[in-house]
């Protein structure tokens, strides 16, 4: 009995010597009062208003959840999540979301429970169909003259149509053989190439095709110069210069290899030339362009632009067509699923409106105004991009 009490005045004594003891260890998470991270916040998005030409807007505020391992907030266009290019605490720079109209734009943090919203914000139509053609005859070839007529050339039949600016569109003839290129000349007439010796003209009131001169090559695409010397080729058909007085001459460059299109820019001859026998100084796929040394269409050396094996994703597609803008931005077509490539000289390539344009692109031609033709080639229809810029100058009509 003794013992037992001892034990029992042993126990009681260490009880009482512990819970004299203050606890010194963590305090439970569940005992911790919950601190809210500050929300993010919208005070500015720039532009105002993503009109035609817009590829990027700008979100300005604060409190946006980043780090310098991945981004960690994404933004919302009324549920449309858009593609976050760059973030930092304060800006956030997305892509063009694919919507039009108003809209609000919601910041969400990742690492937290809130959120920022902005609106309405306006995100403008980017593109349009043009003409209203049904995709039943394929396209061979578009252009399109200073009072911004659009002329398409097609398969089958060989029809030529005009459609004028108010978006109505008119047969004004048929054209002997299958087209590969059409222009505008100098008289507001059509230049047509069809991978022949002969190069055509077709009289855009009346309908009538005329021979206009034989250059002896086949050649399938062409572009005037400020001069009027028209530059064509095709397939081992080297560059054919047809200057001015129609005097006919050869480059003596590209006699065994493919030149897939002809654009005329800023006092140089532009070539998509995918070479016969490649090397290390001319790849297998590249634009190349030569200066224009006088009136009569002389050209110098060839100049690497754009090897096509150096523009990343876009490699393991067919480049079509390409084209200029006024700031020297070049614009290529391609069989890819974002379907035009921008490479600016100043900077990084880039993909125009993203998400946005439908693949292909098969043609490209700038119109007058701010607008870009494109002849979306799987669907054989024509669309109409609003640019909000102006494309570089074109020579002939």
């Amino acid at each position: 009995m003794k013992r037992y009490q001892l034990i029992c005045l042993t126990l009681f004594a260490a009880a009482a010597f512990f819970c004299a003891c203050e606890w010194d260890g963590p305090t439970a998470l569940w005992d911790q009062p919950y601190e809210e991270a500050p929300g993010p916040s919208i005070s500015n998005v720039n532009p105002a208003e993503a009109e035609a030409g817009v590829n990027y807007i700008t979100i300005a505020g604060s409190n946006f959840s980043s780090t310098d391992e991945n981004i960690g907030a994404k933004v919302y266009f009324d549920g449309y999540h858009a593609e976050v290019m760059a973030i930092t605490s304060t800006e956030i720079r997305v892509r063009r979301p694919n919507i039009t109209g108003e809209s609000t734009i919601k910041v969400v943090n990742l690492d937290g429970f809130n959120y920022a919203s902005y609106g309405p914000y306006t995100v403008g139509t980017a593109y349009e169909p043009y003409g209203d053609y049904d995709g039943a005859n394929a396209f061979t070839a578009m252009t399109v003259d200073r009072d911004e007529n659009v002329y398409t050339t097609h398969m089958n039949p060989r029809s030529v149509y005009k459609v004028t600016p108010d978006g109505s569109r008119t047969e004004i003839g048929l054209v002997e053989k299958l087209m590969t290129d059409i222009l505008v000349d100098a008289d507001g007439n059509l230049v047509l190439l069809f991978k022949n010796d002969e190069i055509h003209k077709m009289n855009v009131t009346t309908g009538e095709e005329t021979l206009w001169i034989d250059v002896g090559e086949k050649v399938a695409f062409g572009d005037f110069d400020s001069q009027g010397n028209l530059y064509a080729g095709g397939i081992k058909t080297d560059l054919v210069v047809v200057q001015s007085d129609e005097t006919v001459h050869l480059l003596g460059t590209y006699a065994s290899d493919r030149i897939n299109a002809v654009r005329v820019y800023n006092g140089y001859v532009y070539l998509l030339v995918d070479m016969n026998k490649p090397d290390e100084e001319h790849p297998d796929l590249a634009i190349w362009r030569h200066p224009i040394l006088d009136a009569s269409g002389n050209l110098g050396p060839a100049e690497l632009v754009l090897n096509w094996e150096e523009t990343g994703e876009f490699a393991e597609s067919t480049p079509a067509d390409f084209t200029f803008d006024e700031d020297g931005i070049l614009y290529v077509a391609t069989d890819y699923t974002y379907p035009i490539l921008m490479v600016d000289p100043s900077g990084p390539q880039d993909i125009l409106y993203k998400d946005i344009i439908p693949t292909e692109a098969q043609t490209l031609v700038w119109g007058a105004g701010n607008d870009l033709y494109m002849v979306q080639g799987d669907a054989d229809i024509l669309l109409r991009i609003f640019m909000g810029k102006s494309g570089a100058p074109v020579y002939g009509g």
